[in-house]
């Protein structure tokens, strides 16, 4: 619909992280939706909006355990990159081979994650559909990376959470994409689903 119209008005959420996604209530005060609005036409779109957003759902999946990718990566860049430099000064971290085996854990993670969403997206550009890949993936992407982000904030110790170090910000952006395009629980729900637990 056009946002310009008489009656519809936003208000910004103030957000803990993931600034950079713009989060709003939306508000509809007496708001006529005009027959050129509605998404797929009037005859095969008009109240079929659940059915057309479902269609869409595999596809946040996999952007939204993207960005949790993402976010792992930067931060295991970054806990690598300030453990060398620490090492590099001669100032040795607390157990070095603990950091290091923390560093190999969060790149293995990284690792599996990343190839298994290749793989989930190359199942749904192919349309195979794949509901059950998709939602496993949004999950374990979304929970691993946040695994990974936790550990970065330990290898930085005091400066993990200092504002002059992105990791705050890492940790702070990551927690929303639990939630968003299905929570954890939603997706366990689903993968639970389809392998054969609907009835139990």
């Amino acid at each position: 619909m056009d946002t310009k119209q008489e009656g519809y008005s936003t208000k910004e959420i103030d957000k803990l992280g993931y600034h950079g996604s713009n989060t709003c209530e939306v508000y509809y005060d007496s708001v006529k939706v005009l027959p050129q609005y509605i998404l797929g036409g009037q005859e095969k779109g008009l109240n079929n909006g659940w059915k057309q957003e479902m269609k869409l759902l595999n596809q946040e999946r996999l952007v939204l355990s993207a960005c949790a990718i993402g976010m792992a990566q930067a931060a295991y860049e970054d806990a690598l990159e300030y453990a060398i430099a620490k090492l590099q000064r001669g100032n040795p971290l607390a157990d070095t081979q603990a950091i290091q085996h923390t560093l190999a854990k969060m790149a293995t993670e990284l690792e599996v994650a990343r190839t298994f969403a290749y793989a989930t997206a190359w199942k749904e550009a192919a349309g195979y559909s794949p509901t059950k890949e998709t939602s496993m993936c949004k999950y374990f992407a979304a929970e691993t990376s946040k695994n990974i982000i936790r550990q970065g904030v330990n290898i930085l110790g005091p400066d993990g959470s200092s504002m002059d170090y992105d990791m705050q910000r890492y940790l702070r952006d990551i927690l929303i994409l639990s939630i968003g395009g299905g929570t954890t629980q939603i997706q366990k729900n689903i993968i639970s689903k389809s392998v054969g637990l609907k009835g139990v």
